[in-house]
């Protein structure tokens, strides 16, 4: 899928770098519960398909793996933050009912925290010009969902992201 957003980003020092970010998440249709499904109804499709959709907080703390002046440079980051999501049906754009943890069948959404660790890779060709190849792996802890097990069980939990950006680096001085 896709996801459309904005990192802003701090170097405290030279070898950490705090980012705060948040993005909208649009994906296309792919299976978001595996195996059988976790109602009657979902067995004959051998999973449940959908379209994730949600808006993503986030804050990562990183630090830079190589001294800060190095034309190639890499940075391990761990943090964590909260997405709001949901599940739609892109047949008839209506959000996907699933069973909750009381046995009542409730939309398959959530506001839900997770922790993230994050490597990114940095070229500078110039002191105020730099690219990064970012991936990130987010982990949906499940505070905040509250989902029958059987769906607990069967639900992904991970998220995984790849960008790459051109950056512009103003301020700190010569």
């Amino acid at each position: 899928g896709m996801a459309y957003g904005a990192t802003i980003g701090h170097r405290i020092s030279n070898h950490w770098l705090v980012e705060l970010n948040g993005s909208f998440i649009d994906s296309k249709e792919e299976k978001v519960i595996s195996g059988p499904g976790p109602t009657e109804s979902l067995r004959p499709f051998g999973g449940l398909r959908g379209e994730l959709k949600g808006v993503r907080v986030g804050a990562l703390v990183s630090h830079l793996l190589r001294p800060p002046t190095a034309r190639l440079n890499m940075s391990l980051g761990f943090g964590g933050g909260l997405l709001d999501w949901k599940v739609v049906d892109a047949f008839n754009d209506t959000t996907v009912r699933v069973e909750n943890n009381r046995g009542q069948e409730i939309d398959y959404s959530a506001s839900e925290l997770f922790t993230t660790i994050g490597l990114k890779l940095y070229c500078f060709p110039s002191k105020k010009f730099s690219f990064q190849l970012t991936g990130t792996a987010d982990y949906l802890t499940g505070a905040g969902a509250e989902f029958s097990a059987p769906v607990n069980d069967a639900r992904d939990r991970w998220i995984f992201n790849g960008l790459f950006t051109f950056n512009f680096h103003f301020g700190g001085g010569e």
